[in-house]
């Protein structure tokens, strides 16, 4: 027997199944296909949501550990200092004349600018 043989017997095989079966039997393994194929997807979209929800949570404790490695005690308070600092001191800047803020700013470009150069010096 080789191997045409034994796919034609499969094929008789299937022929004489299809015809014992009728076509409500056929629904009903097609709809048991269908449910399986649904519980298998809900599985993986769970499997999916588990694991996002980890990834999230693991990213949440990074970047609370990372802030209290950076400013130490009380990180958020910290940072909700600085920020109110920042928009205290642009409120004021933007009130001033711009020559006097010009005036200013003129020693640190100065300073800004000599340190720049040696660097370059120092480099080539």
């Amino acid at each position: 027997m080789n191997q045409n043989d034994s796919l034609e017997d499969t094929a008789k095989l299937e022929t004489h199944y299809d015809a014992e079966i009728g076509s409500r039997e056929k629904l009903q393994l097609q709809l048991l296909e269908l449910r399986t194929e649904i519980a298998i997807v809900r599985i993986r979209l769970l499997t999916i949501r588990y694991r996002a929800r980890n990834v999230a949570s693991s990213g949440i404790r990074w970047v609370d550990a990372s802030a209290h490695d950076q400013l130490g005690a009380y990180p958020w308070l910290k940072l909700s200092a600085a920020s109110l600092a920042a928009f205290v001191t642009g409120r004021v800047l933007r009130r001033l004349p711009l020559s006097l803020m010009m005036i200013a700013t003129r020693p640190l470009l100065a300073t800004a600018v000599g340190a720049a150069s040696r660097h370059i010096r120092q480099a080539g």
